[in-house]
């Protein structure tokens, strides 16, 4: 082992597969704790978030645990348009992710060449330049513990401990030495030796990759004089450029000396800071006299000139403390070749000039030290606890970010507040700043405050720390502007504060991407003894297709689903045969033409064939939809998992075994979604009329993995009514913005038949979950038992219908979206007794019906 580890270099359209041991308690004897449970996320990545891709919600438990699974595969698939340039990779565990990465757990990813954009500087290029990659992160290790206890004997290896919160040891008497204070470290080393020869231009690459520390970079002489001259390349690792619009990379090189100025040192948003998570890559030129320089932190041995977390600020201010992170010597013949130059790439800076679809604002603040322990808040909400954001793809979003300080979590100007830098990090792509603190940033101009001027794109921007002690201005709140083009990958990721002691204790929040309003579709089965339609709607309620799959003559009845399509975010969607058949259909919903058909299961010559349900959803974890199909004949409930060709890849001849009890005449009704919060797609069973209205949930991961089927609620089974034969239909969406915790799927139910009939109940079903695999973070505010989040009668009848969930093209307001506004999807349940009228539902914040309407349809479209 080693820190830190080899660089993991792919290039665009190559796939990482890995596979993820878990050995972390190994010597240890401790398997049960959470800490010794983890996960993998790939840090500037633009995938797919969902099942095997970059997934931070799943967690790998420890071997020592009877629960599976123990491993984890990644198969990542890094698409052509992939920005060049340097990224990172670290476990995502929530509530552990400090400690693993403060351990070690961390390592640099490379996509191609840092160079891409200017070849003739690349190896093999007219004239190349070397390239450094420097792994920088702040850590206190010692042969001590935080009583002073010199070593623990615990381990077999007899393991020397750190402490992962902010505390030094007891043992530590000269708190300023490097040996006893916080080590900040190139690349696991202590002020390593760096070699120029005069005049030589290198190529740096640097990553912050540490759970907190950060650092302000300058290179000088012992006197803090004659900096040298540098031009910053790219941040964050985006060094593509694209002439395609919105969706182009903007690349403005900075030409500037690294001195140690004050005022650039003490910029909590400079161009040259390294919050965690940020990287950097410039090109410097030594000078061509020889001599011994330094790379330099201009934020002192702390994580910052601030406290965030790590040590206090001065009152009054000292001043202003630098730490050497490495030496340079410059020595050897002179290059007299003309230092390079950068040329600025693609300067259309389309996505400044572009009109925002949705407007949001989050605000960054934290629960006083009066609360045990802090909380760090966003929007005043811990993780889970805030209405989870769905954005929609190819919408341009524009966020306001706030960092507010706080006296017991109210706004005050005051003394004796809590207030911190937090770093600002999404998932899943990259923004561009646009404003800092009311000020705009003119991509055509060169400002001289650093931080004013524009570089590139990035993933990772500090929200300056408020009423900071060292700036000119006390200000109780700070701000940031952002904007975003949603990246064209649906599912669920996240966004939430860098410092990764902060992101445990809450600062986060859950984020959903799904498809844009061309690639949506809503399909609508007709009934039985109707001639057997299928009609087809966009994301703006509006019809597209009218397809008869089994034949007009057909008159069996249609169940039908509909699924995002993944990386191309048109939605299939797929047909079954009610009763009368056993056959399925599959669309493409880019082209409204027939992938496949097939027959399910064979005909029991013991009983009518009476059909069957179908569910669409990524079982195998390859971001790509598989069709689930379940049986309604009569006898032991079956359940089978197709490709979209037909092949089939899982077999379950009994899957309510020992789960569901009782017949089941007309077999089951199956839907799918993530309801365990670890972003596979699970398997909703619901029993079929002539039962009891029984529902069972099956985890997606244990299927996608082919490991035993696993039951996800305790008990195995909730009751959806009490009428003991109405049977009942399912569905699943993120249809309930008020649910808690907020990156929950809900349950939708109706009952098949009976009295009930036509009533859909929405459900929290968090409480009964057994949450073995998924993320989650348990708070007061969550809730204990089964909750029924809303019931209502789409037609104010008892008349059965059909239910599916899905988008459609509305106005975001303060009735169903946390502070947000703009045109985009917005999350729905569809109910429907024939295809021709849909009654469309969304929801408040406080979960309640809102703003229903009617789709009026046509057969002969």
């Amino acid at each position: 082992a080693a820190f830190p580890p080899p660089i993991l270099a792919l290039k665009a359209g190559d796939q990482l597969d890995l596979k993820i041991t878990n050995s972390l308690s190994q010597n240890i004897g401790e398997p049960s704790n959470s800490l010794y449970q983890t996960n993998f996320h790939a840090h500037g990545y633009h995938v797919n978030p969902l099942s095997m891709g970059d997934n931070v919600y799943p967690i790998i438990n420890d071997p020592g645990t009877a629960t599976e699974p123990n491993t984890m595969n990644i198969k990542i698939q890094v698409p052509k348009n992939q920005d060049p340039g340097l990224d990172w990779y670290h476990p995502h565990h929530h509530t552990q992710t400090n400690p693993q990465v403060y351990g070690g757990l961390a390592g640099l990813l490379l996509v191609g060449d840092p160079l891409d954009a200017w070849p003739q500087y690349k190896a093999g290029g007219s004239n190349p330049l070397k390239q450094r990659f420097l792994a920088l992160s702040e850590v206190n290790i010692q042969k001590a513990n935080a009583t002073g206890t010199s070593v623990d004997n615990a381990g077999l290896n007899q393991i020397f401990m750190y402490q992962a919160s902010n505390i030094l040891p007891a043992s530590c008497k000269n708190p300023l030495s490097p040996k006893c204070s916080w080590q900040k470290r190139v690349n696991g080393q202590l002020n390593p030796q760096i070699s120029f020869k005069p005049g030589e231009t290198q190529v740096w690459n640097i990553a912050s990759i540490g759970a907190f520390g950060s650092f302000n970079l300058a290179v000088t002489d012992s006197q803090l004089l004659n900096p040298w001259n540098a031009t910053l390349l790219t941040l964050d690792g985006n060094l593509s450029f694209r002439d395609k619009g919105i969706e182009a990379i903007d690349i403005k090189p900075l030409n500037m000396a690294l001195s140690a100025d004050t005022n650039r040192m003490l910029d909590l948003d400079s161009n040259t800071l390294l919050m965690p998570g940020n990287r950097l890559t410039m090109a410097l030129t030594a000078p061509k006299i020889p001599g011994t320089y330094y790379l330099i932190d201009g934020w002192g041995g702390c994580n910052g000139p601030t406290s965030s977390g790590s040590c206090a600020p001065a009152s009054p201010p000292s001043p202003q403390k630098y730490y050497i992170l490495a030496t340079i010597e410059v020595k050897g013949d002179i290059v007299n070749t003309t230092p390079p130059t950068f040329p600025v790439k693609n300067p259309s800076y389309a996505l400044f000039n572009a009109t925002p679809d949705i407007t949001r604002s989050y605000d960054f603040s934290i629960l006083a030290s009066s609360v045990n322990p802090v909380q760090f808040l966003v929007n005043n909400k811990i993780f889970g606890e805030l209405p989870m954001p769905q954005v929609q793809i190819e919408r341009i979003e524009e966020w306001t970010i706030t960092n507010t300080k706080t006296v017991n979590s109210v706004t005050n100007g005051s003394a004796n507040t809590n207030s911190a830098n937090h770093p600002f990090h999404i998932h899943q792509g990259n923004f561009i700043v646009t404003a800092l603190n009311g000020v705009n940033i003119d991509p055509n101009a060169t400002n001289t405050t650093n931080s004013l001027n524009y570089v590139s794109p990035r993933d990772v921007i500090n929200l300056a720390q408020p009423d900071n002690i060292y700036s000119a201005t006390l200000t109780p709140q700070t701000s940031t502007k952002i904007k975003f083009k949603v990246a064209d990958f649906p599912g669920k990721y996240v966004f939430h504060c860098h410092i990764l002691k902060h992101e445990d204790q809450g600062m986060m929040s859950s984020v959903l991407a799904f498809g844009p309003e061309k690639g949506l579709r809503g399909a609508f089965g007709a009934s039985a003894s109707v001639p057997g339609n299928l009609n087809v709607i966009n994301g703006t309620g509006t019809q597209i297709a009218t397809k008869y799959p089994f034949g007009k003559s057909f008159k069996g009845g249609i169940n039908s689903t509909s699924a995002l399509g993944a990386a191309k975010f048109f939605d299939t969607y797929a047909v079954g045969q009610a009763s009368g058949g056993l056959d399925v259909v599959v669309y493409s919903g880019a082209t409204q033409k027939q992938i496949s058909k097939f027959t399910a299961f064979k005909p029991n010559r013991h009983s009518p064939i009476k059909g069957v349900s179908v569910a669409l959803a990524d079982i195998s974890g390859d971001g790509f939809p598989e069709v689930i199909v379940g049986s309604r004949q009569n006898g032991k409930p079956a359940l089978r998992i197709f490709s979209t060709t037909g092949k089939l890849l899982r077999d379950y001849p009994n899957v309510t075994d020992g789960i569901m009890t009782g017949e089941f005449p007309n077999g089951i009704n199956v839907a799918a979604g993530d309801i365990d919060a670890d972003n596979f797609d699970d398997v909703i069973i619901g029993a079929g009329a002539g039962h009891s209205p029984v529902v069972m949930a099956l985890s997606g991961r244990a299927i996608a993995y082919d490991l035993p089927l696993q039951s996800l609620f305790t008990p195995s089974t909730f009751s959806a009514g009490s009428d003991p034969t109405s049977g009942v239909r399912v569905a699943v969406g993120y249809v309930a913005p008020g649910t808690l915790p907020s990156y929950l799927a809900n349950i939708i139910t109706t009952p098949e038949m009976g009295n009930t009939a036509g009533t859909v109940k929405v459900w929290n079903t968090y409480a009964i979950l057994a949450m073995e695999s998924g993320m989650v973070m348990s708070t007061t505010g969550l809730p204990t038992e089964l909750q029924t989040l809303a019931t209502y009668s789409p037609f104010g009848n008892t008349t059965p219908v059909q239910i599916a969930s899905g988008y459609l093209t509305g106005t975001l307001n303060s009735l169903n979206s946390s502070l947000a506004n703009g045109t985009s999807g917005i999350s729905q349940v569809f109910a429907w007794t024939e295809p021709e009228t849909v009654n469309a539902t969304g929801f408040t914040l406080d979960n309640l019906p809102n703003g229903a309407q009617t789709l009026t349809l046509s057969p002969n479209f």
